[in-house]
């Protein structure tokens, strides 16, 4: 979203930065666990110029090849409402991208797969139920989708409820169940429907219906699409040109729907020295009982970039220990994992944090967004820009990270508005 309103030029609103899900986007890669059922854990510190320290620990899945690929089952549960025809400032319109996202799914799909489509305006339609895909590329597919059309009111908590009950017909015990809802989200959803995505989001016998949230169109409603994936269990992505939907739904199809590990968390226990000063995740508490675990996906990390401060400098021990320790759930036995490890204080510091950098020059990239909204003048919006810029730059001195090259120029495209 951020991209979006730089490319066309605009201001990016402090309100719209939730900084974890830069972090979640721009990700590290770390080495990927041998076996399809562990995790790894990694962690990351450097001391900083203020005296305090920074640490990363990313908590990395297997990859798609060592997971292996199950039978997918989609249920498409698709806006097409009036207010779908409008367009972004790129000019394509939220029911183009709708239909681009379908068509980046169609080729990752493969003979066997089952497809069901039920579309929603004022009324519900189904369009498809049931069908066996022939390979990539589907015709039949394709065809439903090319010829949709954007009129109508909005209904989406009949939407889903539609959608849902297509998901239960159709439902395939063992295979990847999923529906995939897109819309601009400009609706409102009743208690009636956050119950019905959260029922069908798990069942007693294993993995249950995930829902997979799709936000398209210029003003997608943000809010709604975060709250109805994170009842749904699922990813909430926002496609914001043909390019993205050929990046999340082609190239990481199964990374975008697949879950490798259910109800992650992370457990940092710290020598009596040093203390949190800030976190840039989504959520920290010293009682696990508050935060809420994370599904996993296949080939992606879950990163937690922090920063420590020792009560006196002096204290600072290379002898003292850090353990870190990630909880899962199977997802196939649904059993309880854990891995940990302990690492000195000095052996982190001499190991390569080469993740840690990129974690927190995008760290750094979302703050100055928040910075340069709510700066005084342009002089000082500059200025965090262009400070944002060279962290970045160090970050990627050969250029070889494609993500770190593109927050490059999109900064230095966002200064030359101030």
């Amino acid at each position: 979203m951020a991209r979006q309103l730089i490319l066309a030029g605009r201001h990016v609103p402090a309100h719209v930065i939730r900084g974890y899900e830069f972090v979640n986007y721009y990700q590290p890669t770390y080495p990927s666990p041998q076996s399809a059922t562990d995790l790894s854990v990694v962690p990351q510190l450097a001391a900083a110029a203020d005296g305090t320290y920074r640490l990363q620990v990313g908590i990395q899945a297997p990859d798609t090849q060592v997971m292996g690929r199950r039978p997918v089952n989609l249920t498409l549960v698709l806006d097409t409402s009036g207010s779908m025809q409008s367009a972004n400032p790129n000019g394509e319109s939220a029911i183009s991208l709708l239909q681009a996202s379908v068509f980046a799914m169609a080729t990752a799909l493969q003979e066997g797969d089952v497809v069901s489509m039920v579309t929603w305006n004022n009324n519900q339609r189904t369009r498809l139920e049931n069908h066996r895909i022939t390979g990539p590329n589907d015709p039949t597919l394709l065809a439903r989708v090319q010829a949709l059309t954007a009129d109508g009111g909005t209904d989406l908590e009949g939407g889903l409820a539609a959608g849902y009950a297509l998901a239960q017909r159709t439902y395939q015990r063992h295979w990847l169940n999923r529906v995939v809802l897109i819309s601009d989200g400009w609706a409102n959803v009743g208690v009636t429907s956050a119950d019905l995505i959260a029922r069908h989001s798990h069942n007693a016998d294993g993995e249950g219906i995930y829902l997979v949230g799709v936000g398209v169109g210029d003003g997608v409603n943000d809010t709604l699409m975060d709250t109805v994936t994170e009842k749904g269990r699922g990813a909430y992505v926002f496609i914001d040109r043909w390019q993205e939907a050929d990046r999340v739904f082609g190239n990481r199809f199964l990374e975008t729907l697949e879950v490798a590990a259910r109800g992650v968390r992370l457990e940092v226990t710290l020598p009596w020295f040093l203390r949190l000063e800030a976190f840039h995740g989504e959520e920290s508490s010293t009682d696990p009982r508050v935060i809420e675990p994370q599904h996993l996906a296949p080939g992606q990390a879950m990163v937690f970039p922090q920063d420590l401060k020792p009560c006196d400098a002096a204290l600072m021990d290379d002898a003292a220990i850090l353990r870190f320790t990630a909880t899962w759930e199977d997802v196939a036995t649904l059993q309880p994992r854990r891995v940990s490890q302990s690492m000195a204080v000095g052996e982190l510091l001499a190991q390569s944090r080469a993740q840690l950098e990129k974690g927190r020059a995008v760290v750094t990239y979302a703050q100055a967004l928040v910075k340069a909204h709510e700066a005084p003048d342009r002089e000082e919006a500059r200025r965090v820009l262009d400070n944002a810029l060279a962290m970045v730059t160090s970050a990627n001195p050969d250029g070889a990270d494609a993500d770190l090259t593109e927050i490059a120029g999109l900064l230095l495209r966002y200064r030359g508005q101030f």
